[in-house]
């Protein structure tokens, strides 16, 4: 009799008695596996990436350092003595490509990759907002919008500049109220004076707001000038804190007696200042286009303001067959807030830098002087508004060069314009950026380039002044006016003004945002005219009244401004 069959039990590896060997061994192997894939992704990841060669000690905790000037010459002495091309840095966690070459700027920085600025406003702001400067990459029709604000620019009328610029007049007469004596000491002093010319630049010159209050009956909704000016510095400085600091909470919620706004609120308050105006222009553009017309011209006087001008430029690029229906009331109230916010900020760091120098050199304010007797008095007196234009280059050739030496050492440009951020991986003369990656254009290396800007005149290096002697010298070029003046020619016979053609270019074609440089270049030198013209003199404000420096030579600004002081000459 055969035994019967003996069932075989598999343990297996679930078996209550099983070793532990057999699963810690898969799972390592599992693991292992994972590791090297990991491993070797990072590394191919890593591979393609041909960074730049990392800058010296460029790491920038916030966007509102790049303003300070000592930053400013780091970039310059990185950009112009170290790596000729780009380097890599650090600003706040975002990775930086910074771009030093002045050619690969002006090719890389209208790249469609690379035409959306960086802004540390939260995302809830950015995500609702219809301008070029702090929206974000869903905004569309970017090109037609900058076109449209162009446009508006390169078509405002040449008068202007000129009643723009003879605002400074106003500082002891209309405007006296901002000053007490008459005697400017502080930015702040200053910077409220800035607010009223730009609001007139934008809303207020023109024959509907010739009075301090605004009678239309279309406007009923809009509070007197004054008030609507100071709301504006208001609201226009909370954007520039949410653009820059974007933690305002902590940062910015100090420098307001009230409330700080939300971005929801921030929004509405843009919108309840700024559309009354859209509508009021809108309404006195209709009424022109179809009032009595002799000898083809509609009648009435030409309005001056940008807002006139930009709802002109909507219509006629509409009627010339231009896409611009997308335009909407949200584009023109936002465009014209970042308007505001880079023109305010943009003037008053030229005058505080021409301020400066002015302030060390009083033989220029005299060569300012023989300007204002040509502009107001003389050969340009007929042709005064046409004569501020940058092309015209035998009329007011001092002023002229003045200015354009203060855009050269402000970078005009910067940092507003400069930083982008990538929306998608690319490659910039073979070094490689990231998705979400920032791009810096290195402006203040280019603009202080010893290559482009030496001048064999004379030795600049050592025989400048350093002006008053307080803080560190800069690492940048000397200012220097006679540089856009020639080689040679003495500077009380100047007539004529020297543009290097790259230089030409970043004037006549340039633009911050949407805001073209000769725009800026023709207000300052209109209020410098017309600050002299009024009787307005600059000195340092430790000098005495009758201390009188008659160097001539270049001035080398330190990284701290010195303080100035404005005041009425009696003589």
């Amino acid at each position: 009799m055969e035994p019967p069959a003996q069932l075989l039990v598999y343990s297996g590896l679930f078996a209550s008695t099983r070793s532990l060997d057999v699963p810690l061994k898969i799972l390592f192997t599992l693991l292992s596996f994972l590791i090297l894939f990991l491993a070797a992704a990072w590394h191919i990841s890593r591979k393609s990436y041909n960074r730049a060669p990392r800058g010296h000690n460029f790491s920038v905790s916030r966007v509102s350092d790049l303003f300070r000037l000592d930053l400013r010459d780091l970039l310059v002495s990185v950009g112009t003595s170290g790596n000729p091309v780009a380097f890599s840095g650090q600003l706040g966690r975002h990775n930086v490509l910074v771009v030093n070459d002045w050619k690969l700027i002006n090719v890389y920085e209208q790249v469609e990759n690379l035409d959306y600025f960086y802004s540390s406003a939260p995302k809830l702001l950015r995500r609702n907002w219809y301008g070029l400067l702090m929206s974000d990459s869903t905004l569309s029709n970017r090109t037609e919008l900058r076109t449209v604000l162009l446009h508006a620019f390169d078509t405002l009328p040449n008068h202007t500049y000129s009643s723009i610029g003879s605002f400074g007049v106003f500082l002891s007469g209309l405007g006296k109220h901002l000053l007490d004596d008459q005697v400017i000491r502080a930015p702040h002093d200053l910077d409220r004076w800035l607010w009223v010319l730009v609001a007139e630049f934008l809303f207020f010159n023109s024959p509907a707001f010739a009075d301090k209050y605004v009678n239309s009956s279309s406007l009923h909704n809009l509070q007197p000038k004054s008030q609507f000016i100071s709301q504006l510095a208001l609201v226009i400085t909370c954007l520039e804190c949410y653009h820059i600091e974007g933690d305002t909470k902590t940062i910015c919620a100090e420098r307001f007696n009230e409330h700080f706004p939300t971005p929801n609120e921030l929004l509405s308050g843009l919108d309840h200042l700024f559309v009354p105006l859209i509508q009021h222009a809108t309404e006195q553009y209709v009424l022109h286009i179809s009032a009595p017309k002799m000898d083809g011209k509609p009648l009435g006087e030409t309005s001056g303001t940008f807002l006139d001008q930009l709802i002109k430029a909507h219509h006629h690029l509409d009627s010339e067959g231009e896409y611009v229906k997308f335009l909407k009331t949200a584009h023109l109230v936002h465009s014209l807030a970042e308007v505001c916010l880079i023109l305010r900020n943009s003037l008053s760091q030229h005058l505080w830098v021409l301020f400066a120098v002015l302030a060390q050199r009083p033989q220029w304010q005299i060569r300012i002087l023989h300007d204002v007797v040509d502009a107001f008095h003389g050969k340009f007196q007929r042709s005064y508004s046409k004569s501020l234009l940058l092309h015209q280059t035998h009329c007011i050739v001092w002023t002229k060069a003045l200015v354009s030496e203060a855009m050269r050492f402000c970078s005009p440009g910067w940092p507003f314009a400069c930083i982008r951020q990538a929306v998608r991986d690319g490659q910039l003369n073979n070094y490689d950026f990231a998705e979400g990656e920032l791009v810096i254009f290195n402006q203040p290396a280019y603009l202080s380039d010893p290559e482009l800007w030496a001048r064999k005149s004379r030795d600049e290096t050592p025989s400048a002044d350093y002006g008053d002697g307080s803080g560190d010298p800069s690492s940048r070029l000397p200012f220097d006016p006679a540089r856009f003046i020639g080689t040679g020619a003495a500077a009380d016979r100047t007539t004529q003004l020297c543009l290097p053609v790259h230089w030409a270019r970043f004037l006549l074609i340039g633009y911050t945002v949407c805001i073209p440089n000769e725009v800026v270049h023709r207000l300052l030198t209109a209020i410098l005219l017309n600050f002299f013209a009024a009787g307005w003199r600059v000195k340092l404000d430790s000098q005495d009244e009758d201390v009188q420096t008659s160097s001539d030579l270049p001035v080398w600004l330190t990284s701290t401004l010195p303080s100035v002081r404005l005041f009425v000459s009696t003589q």
